[in-house]
């Protein structure tokens, strides 16, 4: 092996996304099952009130965090991330389905935006793969939930995407009108999950208001409209969706 450092122009990092998870499970346990089972995550985030973050998984290896998952042009993308677990514990339902999510503590999300930060900047990720679990496999995960608070990572620490809301405010009269006159309309429907699709879901266009359609548009809102993650497209939602396409186009 020659010693002498010839650094190659055609590289770049393995790490492109950054995803985030909560455990559904305590403290103590989450260490367990994320150290000692088949599944890993990069750090952990615990709920300790300390300002402590445990490294699990060293960043140029390959943790076992996101499972099938796909997001534009990317698929498997433990291949090509890195991931933070967060200690919470999910969500409990009612007994019509409604999910009520647990929220995050402020020591929690100072520390996630301090590490979110250092990781996207060491590896210039852009804002489009900073995503939550939900977002890349939205047919089987809720994780981290609509109590994250994405918007203040945006505006508080330039971490990952927000809509502009002066767009979203000009969409929002032609949404209403979409909305109120073509809800169950093929052609509608397919431009939805076109929509959708081009922002960066796995998602197959078919025309139909579908399982696997509801539970991207609940993706979507667990992200972007918190306030309402009921998984249907409605103005607010539908005028959201057109303002993050225009701010944040696929190359």
């Amino acid at each position: 092996m020659v010693k002498t450092h010839f650094p190659a122009i055609a590289q770049n990092f393995r790490q492109k996304y950054l995803i985030l998870h909560y455990t559904v499970l305590p403290d103590d346990k989450s260490i367990t099952v994320l150290t000692q089972q088949g599944v890993s995550a990069h750090y952990l985030v615990n709920n300790l009130g300390d300002n402590e973050i445990y490294q699990l998984v060293d960043e140029n290896k390959r943790s076992y965090h996101a499972g099938v998952s796909a997001w534009r042009a990317d698929k498997n993308l433990n291949d090509t991330s890195i991931g933070i677990e967060i200690v919470n514990m999910g969500y409990t339902a009612d007994a019509a389905g409604a999910k009520t999510f647990q929220p995050f503590s402020e020591d929690q999300i100072k520390k996630v935006a301090a590490l979110a930060k250092d990781i996207v900047t060491r590896y210039n990720i852009p804002a489009t793969n900073v995503l939550a679990h939900s977002d890349i496999a939205p047919l089987r995960k809720q994780d981290p939930g609509p109590q994250f608070p994405w918007k203040k990572l945006y505006d508080e620490y330039q971490i990952g995407m927000w809509y502009d809301e002066a767009t979203k405010q000009n969409l929002l009269t032609s949404a209403q009108t979409d909305v109120s006159t073509r809800y169950n309309e093929s052609p509608f429907i397919f431009l939805v999950q076109t929509a959708l699709q081009k922002f960066g879901y796995e998602i197959f266009p078919n025309g139909k208001w579908d399982d696997a359609t509801k539970k991207t548009i609940e993706a979507l809102q667990y992200h972007f409209r918190p306030q309402n993650y009921d998984g249907i497209m409605d103005a607010e939602t539908w005028a959201i969706l057109q303002a993050l396409n225009q701010k944040y186009p696929t190359k």
